[in-house]
């Protein structure tokens, strides 16, 4: 787990909600219409919060809020990432999951219709489950039987209830899915190939 958020971090931090059947969203900085959107709106909120601090008499107290709100969309998603890293790293014990797919569909939810539920289970009958969004494109882009790799997170040593799992890493595919990238990319490849090697005969 990275200490210091990664730009693709705070990129999924900074991205609005999307419309997008596979949950992607477009961050401002992407897109050069986008940026001069946002930094026209934050501009107007930083003039608008200088004047009102202005008519009360706190000029200089004004000059840093509107710094604050107009930088407000690079900081505030630098944030948000910190504290999904730190909930992460909180846990006392973290292992590597490799398991088989068995189980993808979608969720019956009214209010989440995106989410898709997944079931994966290691060669010792262990199972975890979880759900992510990206909707029926998720689906039928995931093949039950595939390898998936994930990092388990738990404050019990034997992982007796795992309390959090991290994105999923399916190898030969070489795609991560997940509402957040949590792992290092390359990291979980590494350990991904020493489980393999270790597993040969």
């Amino acid at each position: 787990m990275p200490v210091w958020p990664t730009l693709e971090q705070v990129g999924v931090c900074a991205a609005s909600s999307s419309n997008e059947p596979d949950g992607t969203a477009t961050v401002f900085w992407q897109s050069p219409s986008l940026l001069l959107v946002q930094i026209a709106l934050q501009a107007l909120k930083a003039v608008l919060t200088y004047g009102l601090a202005y008519i009360f008499g706190a000029q200089r107290l004004g000059k840093l809020l509107a710094a604050a709100v107009f930088l407000y969309p690079l900081w505030s998603p630098v944030g948000r990432a910190i504290k999904q890293n730190s909930a992460m790293r909180a846990y006392a014990y973290m292992a590597l999951f490799v398991g088989t797919l068995t189980s993808v569909h979608l969720e019956p939810s009214k209010r989440y219709p995106d989410r898709v539920a997944i079931e994966i289970q290691d060669e010792d009958g262990h199972v975890l489950t979880t759900s992510i969004p990206g909707g029926q494109r998720m689906v039928s882009g995931l093949e039950t039987g595939s390898q998936v790799c994930t990092v388990v997170m738990s404050d019990d040593e034997s992982f007796a209830r795992p309390a959090q799992i991290s994105d999923l890493y399916f190898p030969f595919q070489n795609r991560f899915v997940g509402a957040y990238p949590y792992v290092n990319k390359n990291a979980i490849k590494r350990l991904q190939r020493k489980a393999e090697q270790g597993r040969e005969p």
